[in-house]
């Protein structure tokens, strides 16, 4: 009488093209499964491949020139080399990006506030490397690079704004943001402000999750940046709103 069993796992190698263009060494895991007296494979993704073409594609939209490009998602790799210190000034910014770590699906955002060089892009940055290792879909955009891809968003030039309107479907639909230096431009007109309203308002409605730092206060977002769009970030962040302090880490350690 046939029984139905799990035959063992199988892996062969992956040996995909990584984004570095080498091979990859990972393993693909073959499962087969006999139901009803007929047997079915399936494959599991290689966990190697898959970090790497999120890292890809989390940290490889920064400039529209792939040289660029490329060079400012290898300095971010070399950052998340160094494992950021437990200090009193950080502790309820560690605590809140753990939450959010451990529950990305509730759909709660946290907001970083605080003076420049007190570590919120650092912390920012190692929470979006742990959410890549779970396989997570990420962006991490800086709000200048924002509204870079939005003015080059209408260029003339197609491959330009092509760039530019990636980045902004991008932005809008990934399941993790992390939207950096929030507030950070002076000389923004009215459009570009609309473009950034557009982009929260789209997530907030989505119900998709944000990670924001920012150099100002809480109030001066809301001149600089409106009240509505505060007003649904607040929503979003609940609790989660973190003002860091402390020396100015850059200066210390320059």
């Amino acid at each position: 009488m046939e029984t139905e069993t799990d035959p063992p796992v199988l892996t062969i190698p992956c040996g995909v093209t990584l984004p570095s263009g080498k091979r990859c060494a990972g393993q693909i895991t073959i499962c087969e499964k006999m139901i009803g007296g007929n047997r079915y494979e399936s494959a599991t993704n290689c966990m190697e491949c898959d970090v790497q073409w999120i890292h890809q594609r989390t940290f490889g939209s920064l400039d529209p020139d792939a040289a660029i490009s490329g060079g400012l998602r290898d300095a971010i790799a070399e950052t998340l080399k160094i494992t950021p210190g437990k200090t009193k000034q950080n502790e309820a910014a560690r605590d809140q990006l753990r939450a959010l770590v451990k529950s990305p699906s509730h759909g709660a955002s946290v907001l970083l506030c605080g003076p420049p060089g007190t570590g919120k892009t650092f912390l920012g940055l190692h929470a979006m490397s742990l959410l890549i290792r779970q396989r997570i879909g990420c962006m991490y955009l800086p709000e200048h690079v924002f509204l870079r891809a939005w003015r080059i968003s209408h260029a003339d030039e197609e491959a330009l704004a092509g760039w530019g309107r990636g980045v902004i479907s991008a932005a809008r639909s990934r399941e993790m943001l992390m939207l950096d230096d929030f507030g950070q431009g002076r000389s923004t007109s009215d459009g570009a402000l609309d473009a950034l309203e557009a982009l929260i308002m789209a997530r907030y409605d989505a119900k998709l999750p944000m990670i924001i730092t920012s150099n100002r206060t809480v109030e001066s977002l809301s001149e600089s940046r409106g009240s509505r769009v505060m007003s649904r970030i607040a929503e979003m962040t609940s609790s989660s709103v973190v003002e860091m302090l402390g020396e100015d880490w850059r200066s210390k350690n320059g």
